[in-house]
C-alpha cells in the first residue's frame, strides 16, 4: 500500500523459500536459524516471533512450496536422505507429516490447485524432469503434463490452466 519494502524475518541464519498462506496472513519458510534447516511460520505483517512448524527426523532440509487452499496442509520438498520426495505437513500441528510422493525418483515443487483436489509437481521418473499432476489426497492417479521437459508448475487462479517452465 505504501510501496515500501518491509523485512519480515530477523535473526541469525538463512531464511529461504517463503510460501504465503491462502489468506495472506502467514508466511511459511525454511531456516537454519537454530542449526539444521527446519520449517517456520510467521505472521506476514511482521508481528510476533517465527515459530517452528514441525520437528521430525523423517525429512531433512525441508523447503515449503505451497499451502492447500483450505490452509490445512503445507507441501514440502525436503532434500537429503537419498533423494527428493514430496511431503505434506499439517499446519495446525495435529498429526504427522505424510509422504505425498516417495519414490526412487526426485520430485520437487509441489503446487496445490486452487480447489485443493490436485497437486502439480516436477519429477524425473521419465529420465528427465517433467511436470505431473496427481490427485490430493494421493491415490486417485497421476498424469504427465509436459513431454519435452518442464519444471516449476503454477496454476491459474481459477485452476483451469497450468503453467510451467520448459527446458
Amino acid at each position: 500500500e505504501r510501496d515500501v519494502a518491509t523485512r519480515i524475518t530477523f535473526g541469525e541464519g538463512y531464511d529461504a523459500d517463503p510460501a504465503w498462506s491462502p489468506d495472506g496472513r502467514w508466511l511459511a519458510f525454511a531456516s537454519n536459524r537454530d542449526g539444521d534447516m527446519a520449517l517456520y511460520c510467521k505472521r506476514s505483517d511482521g508481528s510476533g516471533q517465527a515459530e517452528q512448524l514441525v520437528a521430525t527426523d523423517l525429512m531433512s532440509n525441508p523447503f515449503p512450496t505451497s499451502w492447500s487452499p483450505d490452509g490445512r496442509w503445507l507441501a514440502v520438498s525436503p532434500t537429503g536422505l537419498g533423494g527428493n520426495d514430496l511431503w505434506v505437513i499439517p499446519v495446525d500441528g495435529e498429526g504427522e507429516p505424510e509422504a505425498l510422493m516417495a519414490t526412487p525418483y526426485a520430485e520437487t515443487g509441489a503446487e496445490f490447485s486452487p480447489n485443493g483436489r490436485w497437486i502439480a509437481y516436477t519429477s524425473n521418473e521419465s529420465g528427465r524432469f517433467e511436470v505431473y499432476v496427481g490427485s490430493f489426497p494421493p491415490g486417485g492417479g497421476k498424469w504427465q503434463i509436459s513431454d519435452e521437459g518442464g519444471s516449476q508448475p503454477v496454476w491459474s487462479r481459477d485452476g483451469s490452466r497450468l503453467y510451467y517452465r520448459t527446458d
